[in-house]
């Protein structure tokens, strides 16, 4: 028989990264229940990053974000903020990395 570990699903969590570390802390909050939702930037380098499935997936991405679900934030779409803003209610934790690609899109570069 199968057990679950469901320590974490009072928690509601939003990842905003596209760093690996990021994404496997939140991995693990997804592991033990949490409901984590992952925001990443269209073209996310990470989606590419081998060694690849032979689908083209990147398996390294699949791993990190095994168990989450997603949105992707293009910088020149205004269209996913309303997404963004409704994974508000009810949010617990959010954890964020501003460095590399999410510092440009900020920036407008």
């Amino acid at each position: 028989m199968e057990t679950s570990i469901r320590a974490l699903s009072h928690l509601r969590v939003v990842e905003i990264s596209s760093f690996d570390g990021v994404s496997y802390c939140t991995r693990l909050f997804a592991d033990f229940g949490a409901d984590v939702q992952k925001i990443e930037l269209a073209g996310a380098p990470l989606r590419r990053s081998a060694p690849l499935t032979p689908d083209g997936q990147s398996a390294w991405f699949a791993f990190l974000n095994f168990n989450k679900s997603s949105i992707t934030n293009d910088a020149n779409d205004g269209a996913p903020q309303g997404r963004e803003l409704s994974l508000r209610e009810g949010l617990t934790r959010i954890i964020v990395d501003w460095s590399g690609s999410w510092q440009a899109a900020r920036s407008g570069n």
